[in-house]
Parts: structure tokens; C-alpha cells; sequence
């Protein structure tokens, strides 16, 4: 009964009603998979370098928002959002 009014918690409720922290890691998680998909279209169209360019800028805010992700209940989604936005930016400077 803890969890009646702290839609945060409540594993009932969809993860973009529960707004706070999981919406932060969620939010990164989606970041760092546009960053990697940018990468990837690059490559596959020749634009490797306007792809690196791109990268570093999405995957920062992801990054930021991974980090505070990590503070609410979806530790383990902010984490692995946190390496893809690593891995992306990585990948962007690697090839940028």
C-alpha cells in the first residue's frame, strides 16, 4: 500500500505516466540508440563524417540524463543507456 500515490514506483502504471527519473532513462536509453542508428545510416550512405558530427550532441544530453536516470527505480535502463551513449560518441570520435 506504499505505493498508492507515488505512480514512480507502481509497476501498474506505463513507464511515460510515471514521469521523474524514468522518463529520464528512458529518454537516454532513446538518445543513445539514435546516436548509434545515425552512425549506421552514415555508413551505410557514404556520410560517415557528417554522422560523427552529428553524434556528440544528442549523446551528451542522453549522457546527462543517463546519469540522473541512474537515481530513480530504472537503475539497470539508465546504466545501459549510459554505455550507448558512451559507445556512440566513442564511435563518433573514432570515425569523425
Amino acid at each position: 500500500m506504499a505505493n498508492i500515490n507515488q505512480p514512480e514506483t507502481d509497476p501498474r502504471v506505463r513507464w511515460f505516466h510515471r514521469g521523474g527519473f524514468t522518463t529520464i532513462a528512458m529518454i537516454s536509453l532513446v538518445l543513445g540508440a539514435i546516436g548509434l542508428i545515425v552512425i549506421a545510416l552514415g555508413a551505410i550512405f557514404g556520410e560517415l563524417e557528417l554522422a560523427a558530427n552529428y553524434v556528440p550532441f544528442p549523446s551528451i544530453v542522453g549522457l546527462l540524463f543517463g546519469i540522473l536516470g541512474v537515481l530513480g527505480p530504472w537503475k539497470w535502463t539508465a546504466a545501459i543507456a549510459v554505455v550507448l551513449n558512451i559507445a556512440a560518441m566513442t564511435l563518433a570520435m573514432v570515425l569523425g
